[in-house]
């Protein structure tokens, strides 16, 4: 007892000073539940289940702490959200209601708050009512920017109609629209005319007359229209108009209203009907018809074909197409056309059948397989396709008919067209590869406009950035084209795969997209893949269409509106084009490949045209030499570079030339930025394992890392700290290493 005193106290007196932290606050919080948890373990062990005040009196003081902190800290949302979240576990309503609502007043902008407060009342209060008042005053302040609240509104409105089905089918009463109870009647007629015939009695007529007008005056009753209103989902057509007409140009928020009504439409098993094809219909079927109409009219067909694809694939029935199934069935289709192909042409001249098999062998099997591969498709792996294939029938059509200036947004629509259908064949149908690389050729052709140009980039149409890397990744292994960050090494003896034609494939994606980093990196380590490579040359092409500070700022780049690299994955690949850059420089020496091709004639690069030096700048045991000219070459990286890329190339120095390698890497880095602290802290440990072997430590090694890594605030750098001031007092300075303890402080905020 006398120990949590001190404790409380301790905290207490922290809370108390001038400058209170909220770091304090919440290390006091952490201290009472973990005191709350060993109260109630001890509890259980000893077998004591009667309730005691102090089963409540923890919990009441962690509350107390918490609206201290929040009284103190008023606009810290995220200290808002988990004093919610401990009202929530603790089963605390009253305070977890009148936190919600004083957050609310303090962050009436933020839309997770209202969704959160709407969610709360609608289950944990069973209110429809309240939280459809909570959704409409978040849509007023928050309705033009916010898409998460009208979709999370929209599913609110499906739930609703949900449970009123549920409700109406547990007490008897009928689906409103659907097998309602004339149906059972029918049924039953039917079931009395099959069965014994029995004399109609006096007044049996009028009865059933009577009853007929009943029901008429029922259907005339306006309560019971607008109930069968309801149960049709009315309301949420109600909302979904309200948000195209609040954000009429945001097809996601469409997109995520169909995956919604497919996700709850089809809870209630009594509204689902079997349609053509062994699929489904579910009740809210005509509201998604509506929304994929108007997907159509808003943003044309190509987004229409995307979505009534997805919306084909989720809801109807039947054999999906994957990496499994189905492939053997193709494979041995495929086999046996060849069979028979030779069959044919036993008669034939041997010397033109190798001829012709050494040309067109390979795009013949995968045409053959392609066609068996769509013979096997069903159900909604059909559907999908088919939708996706009318679409680019639809976009190409259009694209024939387009004179002028409409041209070119119809050569845009039908590019968008072939990116929805390749992308449908990866990620939804799982196609195999030799689908996939017809597919790709096909769509290259067709998008090179009249007389085929090569790759379309004279007439403005192009694959988008996805796809291209796509279709490399079809021909050589997923490592050659892999972020440096992913730390994949290929395995000995694997397959090259066809090297020459990816770099022919991300040449033409360079072409078309000369500001996108990704594509760079990846044509970068396809040049330095296997002979012929012309990395120098690349890599100077890539800092002239990139810039000089495409590392540092991560500046957008428009690719599509699916396809824009945002800030920090830009950062990553120009990071990774100066990673297969200095790797290539370290091994080869700046010399590039030679080949025996002529298009592959290499040009020196501006950034290799230094003469050689024979001057060596690092030397260690094991490791390599590193020339001036690689040393300012990793500067320039460094200089030119921020983010876990960064990080990145300091691994790649350090694996070359050891932990003086990185100390230079270190220096040139500078302090480090919050997001490269606990990987480069990370990596000086590692580093200080062959310490030993490498010479031991110095002063200027300490200082080099604790200038990136020392404000990190993890163990690991609190690990550095420690293992600098043991150095220094192993030396027999003790001045020098209490001037360590307290620099460390101060860095990290320690007391």
């Amino acid at each position: 007892m006398r120990a949590i005193a001190a404790k409380r106290r301790d905290f207490e007196f922290l809370l108390r000073r001038r400058t209170a932290r909220k770091s304090d606050f919440l290390r006091y919080i952490t201290h009472e539940l973990n005191l709350e948890e060993l109260r109630r373990l001890r509890k259980n062990k000893a077998g004591l289940s009667k309730s005691t005040p102090s089963d409540h009196a923890g919990k009441q003081l962690v509350h107390f702490i918490f609206e201290r902190a929040l009284r103190k800290f008023r606009g810290d949302l995220e200290l808002w959200l988990q004093y919610l979240d401990y009202c929530c576990s603790t089963s605390s309503h009253k305070a977890h209601s009148r936190a919600l609502a004083q957050a609310l007043q303090l962050f009436p902008r933020t839309a997770g708050l209202w969704i959160r407060a709407a969610s709360y009342e609608f289950f944990e209060h069973s209110s429809p009512p309240a939280a459809r008042v909570l959704m409409q005053r978040g849509l007023r302040l928050n309705g033009q920017e916010s898409a998460l609240l009208w979709t999370q509104y929209f599913k609110l409105e499906v739930l609703y109609v949900n449970k009123l089905r549920g409700r109406r089918v547990a007490l008897g009463l009928g689906e409103g629209g659907g097998k309602g109870e004339g149906e059972g009647e029918e049924q039953e007629e039917e079931g009395e005319r099959e069965g014994v015939k029995v004399p109609r009695l006096e007044g049996e007529d009028e009865d059933e007359a009577a009853e007929e007008e009943a029901k008429e005056e029922e259907e005339d009753d306006p309560r019971a229209r607008s109930v069968r209103a309801v149960l049709a989902g009315a309301v949420p057509r109600v909302v979904y108009l309200s948000a195209i007409k609040a954000r009429p140009q945001d097809l996601g928020m469409r997109l995520a209203f169909v995956e919604t009504l497919e996700e709850l439409g089809g809870q209630q098993q009594q509204e689902v009907e079997e349609v053509e094809e062994g699929g489904r219909e579910g009740a809210f079927e005509p509201l998604v018809q509506e929304i994929l109409e108007g997907i159509e009219g808003a943003f044309g067909v190509a987004d229409a074909a995307w979505a009534r694809a997805r919306h084909a694939l989720t809801t109807t029935g039947g054999g999906e197409a994957g990496p499994e199934g189905g492939e053997g069935e193709v494979v041995a289709s495929t086999k046996k056309r060849k069979k028979d192909g030779r069959r044919n042409s036993s008669g034939s001249n041997s010397k033109k059948r190798r001829h012709s098999e050494s040309l067109s062998s390979s795009q013949v099997d995968d045409e053959e397989e392609e066609e068996a591969w769509r013979d096997g498709l069903q159900g909604g792996a059909r559907a999908c396709f088919a939708a996706l294939d009318a679409g680019l029938v639809a976009a190409a059509d259009l694209n024939k008919k387009s004179k002028g200036e409409e041209m070119g947004k119809k050569g845009d629509l039908l590019k968008k067209m072939w990116h929805y259908h390749l992308r449908g064949l990866l990620e939804m149908l799982h196609a195999p590869a030799s689908v996939l690389r017809t597919a790709f050729a096909r769509g290259e052709v067709a998008l090179g406009g009249e007389g085929g140009r090569e790759g379309g980039v004279a007439g403005g149409l192009t694959l988008l950035p996805g796809m291209y890397l796509a279709w490399a990744s079809l021909l050589v292994p997923a490592s050659v084209l892999s972020s440096p960050l992913a730390e994949q090494e290929d395995e000995e003896g694997r397959e090259e795969g066809d090297v020459k034609e990816a770099r022919r494939v991300l040449g033409k994606a360079v072409e078309a997209h000369p500001s996108h980093a990704r594509l760079w990196e990846a044509r970068l380590r396809a040049e330095a893949r296997g002979k012929g490579g012309r990395v120098g040359e690349v890599f100077a092409k890539a800092q002239r269409a990139l810039g000089p500070t495409a590392g540092i700022d991560g500046g957008k780049e428009g690719g599509g509106n699916e396809e824009e690299e945002e800030g920090e994955a830009r950062r990553v690949a120009v990071a990774g084009c100066w990673w297969v850059y200095l790797d290539w420089l370290m091994e080869t020496g700046g010399e590039d490949k030679k080949c025996n091709s002529k298009d592959d004639t290499s040009s020196s690069s501006e950034s290799d045209s230094d003469d050689d030096e024979e001057e060596v700048v690092i030397k260690q045991k094991g490791k390599k030499a590193v020339s001036p000219k690689v040393a300012k070459a990793l500067e320039h990286a460094l200089v030119s570079t921020r983010g876990p890329g960064r990080v990145a190339l300091c691994r790649l120095w350090h694996r070359c030339l050891g932990r003086k390698g990185l100390q230079q890497a270190l220096s040139y880095m500078g302090e480090g930025r919050a997001e490269e602290r606990v990987e480069m802290t990370a990596l000086c440990l590692d580093a200080m394992e062959g310490g030993e072997e490498e010479g031991g430590y110095t002063v200027a090694w300490f200082e080099a890392a604790l200038t990136v890594c020392g404000k990190a605030g993890t163990e690991e750098a609190a690990a550095l700290w420690e293992e600098y001031e043991t150095f220094e007092r192993g030396q027999g300075r003790h001045q020098a290493a209490n001037n360590v303890r307290w620099r460390r402080g101060k860095a990290t905020g320690e007391e």
